[in-house]
């Protein structure tokens, strides 16, 4: 058997327009974000997704719910998923 591995970024925040890197605070999606991730949604929309992982970070979690709409998944939450913290 064959698998298939997608891995997609989360939209834009406010931070990120900002050039603030947020590391593991929870920035929200922004206007342009939330729209990010709608596109995204539509791309995965006829890819047959079998599980949906995201960090549990707000705008990772909202961009794979965004993408889940499209199928009969639930997003499992998991916080290992976030970004590694390389300190300062």
């Amino acid at each position: 058997m064959i698998s298939t591995l997608y891995i997609a970024r989360h939209g834009e925040t406010n931070e990120n327009a900002q050039g603030i890197v947020q590391g593991h605070s929870y920035g929200m999606l922004s206007e342009r974000g939330l729209r990010q991730a709608v596109l995204i949604a539509a791309r995965f929309s006829t890819i047959p997704l079998d599980a949906i992982w995201s960090s549990d970070l707000d705008r990772a979690r909202i961009t794979a719910e965004t993408i889940a709409k499209s199928h009969s998944v639930e997003v499992r939450i998991d916080r290992r998923l976030r970004e590694k913290s390389f300190g300062i």
